[in-house]
């Protein structure tokens, strides 16, 4: 009897292109050149090039190592001063149910899987947007549908309300809370206010992505668009990431506020939240969580967290003012605006070819987008950006 072939389910399926980011990332690494500049990922780095370890992080870390005395799972929604420590954080409302995720990125799936589960079926996503927001939604089921965004010009909210018009009350909307990624330009009060009025008129229930808490302004000035929002939605999702504004890349911590008026409503959501994490990650991890609400319940670790975030965030404007400034006397237009905009990312005004010789010739790593991570540059490495985009034209 002659053996069938060997064969599996996946011959059919074609090569999938490396991940923009990760893939970019690995060309830098092959690159054997002395001097050469990774503007690919989104990691903060210091003047040094090192992701720092905050000292506030540090410390309740020993603390709760050395007090530890369980490796026992944590509940599937993950641990209550945690949840506690990130709606206060947040200034979430009353009317909240948080769970705890293996960082901001499974905070998003679980929102696309649970609005999917429950008759969802298309996601309004801003174009542009993180690159990875469209995979999440898709991978849970959801039609994305683009909106335009753009820089802060008077033309932005009326061109997003334009696009927005086809979406109902059975879709998911997403809307970055701050430093959006990639453009770094963000919604101003009035923005705000009219994106308001029109998910209350039309009843839309809206993701908030609030990833960078902190970048913009202080936490507590990120976060007042959340409560606006929370009065106008039906439902109301915001999922957080606690990987830039604690450094806590590799722990994965991430949360997921429900906002749902309806006290018996909102306990459905997060009984169907607590199903589908149970059947993906079934229980979060417990460092990183509970050093987020060990440094926020701690008066002087909080303090000491608060002012290294402050630090973070004013060296990202000083960046900005000092590439708009250096660009402008080298003739360069390819940055302009970027001082108006807040956080880590900026999209140059190049061509991917564009791009793609600052990589070749001059070992300058960004997205063909144009796409850069402003935090990955030390002060030195501004000249060599400036002098970089000069030489190709930009």
């Amino acid at each position: 009897m002659t053996a069938a072939s060997p064969r599996t389910r996946y011959e059919g399926l074609a090569p999938l292109p490396p991940d923009p980011i990760f893939g970019l990332k690995a060309a830098y690494d092959a690159d054997d050149r002395a001097e050469k500049l990774d503007l690919s990922a989104g990691v903060y780095k210091d003047d040094s090039g090192r992701t720092p370890v905050f000292a506030a992080v540090r410390e309740a870390q020993q603390r709760l190592i050395e007090q530890e005395s369980t490796k026992a799972y944590l509940p599937i929604l993950g641990a209550a001063g945690f949840r506690e420590a990130i709606a206060g954080l947040l200034e979430l409302p009353d009317a909240a149910a948080v769970a705890q995720t293996p960082s901001g990125t499974a905070a998003l799936a679980l929102a696309a899987r649970l609005t999917g589960s429950c008759g969802a079926r298309r996601v309004f996503l801003p174009d542009p947007t993180w690159a990875n927001h469209a995979p999440i939604m898709e991978r849970a089921g959801l039609e994305v549908v683009p909106y335009r965004y753009g820089p802060a010009v008077p033309e932005r909210i009326g061109r997003m309300l334009e696009d927005l018009a086809g979406a109902t009350n059975d879709d998911l909307v997403l809307v970055h809370l701050c430093c959006h990624n990639p453009t770094g330009f963000d919604l101003d009060d009035e923005e705000w206010e009219a994106l308001a009025e029109v998910v209350h008129a039309r009843g839309l229930s809206v993701l908030v992505d609030a990833a960078y808490v902190g970048f913009a302004g202080t936490p507590a000035d990120d976060v007042r668009p959340i409560s606006r929002l929370a009065a106008a939605a039906p439902e109301l999702y915001v999922a957080t990431s606690c990987s830039k504004n604690f450094g806590l890349y590799r722990e994965r911590v991430g949360a997921l506020g429900i906002i749902i008026a309806d006290g018996e409503q909102r306990a459905r959501a997060a009984e169907t939240a607590s199903a589908i994490a149970r059947a993906v990650w079934s229980n979060p991890p417990w460092l990183g969580g509970t050093i987020v609400a060990e440094v926020l319940g701690d008066t002087a670790l909080r303090a000491s967290w608060s002012v290294e975030l402050t630090e973070m965030r004013d060296r990202l404007h000083e960046h900005r003012r000092t590439l708009a400034e250096r660009t402008a006397a080298a003739g360069v237009r390819a940055l302009e605006g970027i001082s108006d905009g807040n956080g880590m990312f900026h999209v140059a005004s190049i061509t991917p070819e564009q791009a793609d010789e600052l990589r070749s010739k001059h070992a300058v790593y960004l997205l063909r987008s144009g796409r850069f991570n402003i935090a990955a540059l030390s002060a030195a490495d501004i000249d060599t950006l400036c002098d970089a985009l000069a030489a190709v034209g930009a």
